[in-house]
C-alpha cells in the first residue's frame, strides 16, 4: 500500500536547506536575519522551521535545537580562542 504524502513528509529527513536553516537557528538567528542570508522571504523561511519542528517532533525552537545538537545536525559553536582565554583570565 502507497504511503500518503503527509506522513512520508513528517517523517522524512530533513532536506538540505532546512538543515541550512537550523544551523542558522542554532547560531541564534531571527527569521528576518536568515531570510537576508540565504535570499529568501521571512514566509519561506518559517515555512521551513515549521517543517524543521514537525520532522524533528520538537514544539519550539529550543527543542529543536537541543534534538540537533544531540542528533549531530548541527555542530555546537565554539567561541573564538581569544575569547576563552580572557574568560579563563577574568578579563570578560
Amino acid at each position: 500500500m502507497k504511503e500518503s504524502r503527509g506522513r512520508s513528509e513528517r517523517l522524512g529527513a530533513p532536506t538540505r536547506r532546512e538543515l541550512e536553516v537550523l544551523n542558522l537557528i542554532a547560531q541564534g538567528m531571527t527569521s528576518r536575519a536568515i531570510a537576508a542570508r540565504l535570499s529568501l522571504s521571512v514566509h519561506t523561511v518559517n515555512g521551513h522551521r515549521s517543517n524543521l519542528l514537525r520532522k524533528l517532533g520538537a514544539k519550539n525552537s529550543a527543542e529543536m535545537v537541543r534534538f540537533a545538537l544531540r542528533n549531530g545536525l548541527v555542530e555546537p559553536l565554539t567561541p573564538p580562542r581569544q575569547n576563552v582565554e580572557q574568560a579563563s583570565q577574568g578579563c570578560i
